[in-house]
């Protein structure tokens, strides 16, 4: 039904990559970084030591999360659905997950994938694919990995590549998107 969570972590932490290395590139030109943006970067080294303090990670991401730092509130997630360090919780996860999407709509797939696969939360395939689609209209691509034909054929849509927009309307179709497969026998 749903995969990949292997391709969506990976995804998510090279997004908080991205965010990281832009704070570092930029250093000179940026503002301060705020006390929350700070304790995530704590937080981000402490996970990456060898071996990870994974403890004293969430501890930081926690309180980063609460200053809506969304790449802490992601992290912070993930280790309590792990229980890596700390105790295993997956409603706390899927709290801590939404106000990643909250506060960032990258963090949409993923909140989708646990409404899609009932962690922490009760099984709601309309709440996944509404998040889905709303991660997909915003353009994050790995939404489209969850096979929602909605969030592929928004992304088809919002695709300016044509051959792209194609591929993602026949993955729509093939899982049921009649207006996806209305696109492609119209295809000029």
């Amino acid at each position: 039904m749903f995969t990949s969570r292997f391709l969506t972590f990976c995804i998510a932490t090279c997004v908080g990559c991205a965010a990281q290395k832009t704070n570092i590139e930029t250093k000179a030109e940026s503002p301060p970084l705020s006390n929350a943006q700070q304790l995530y970067n704590r937080g981000w080294a402490r996970l990456n030591n060898t071996p990870p303090e994974h403890t004293g990670a969430y501890e930081l991401f926690s309180t980063a999360c609460e200053g809506k730092v969304a790449e802490a509130c992601w992290h912070r997630s993930q280790l309590l659905r792990s229980g890596l360090g700390i105790e295993r919780n997956v409603a706390d996860a899927f709290a801590s997950m939404q106000k990643a999407c909250e506060y960032k709509t990258a963090y949409c797939a993923d909140l989708g994938l646990l409404y899609a696969e009932g962690v922490g939360t009760t099984l709601n395939e309309k709440a996944a694919n509404d998040l889905f689609e709303k991660a997909c209209d915003r353009g994050v691509v790995a939404a489209c990995d969850h096979n929602d034909e909605f969030g592929c054929f928004n992304l088809a849509k919002n695709t300016a590549d044509k051959a792209e927009a194609q591929t993602h309307y026949a993955k729509a179709c093939r899982l049921g998107h009649n207006e996806a497969c209305a696109a492609i026998i119209a295809k000029p």
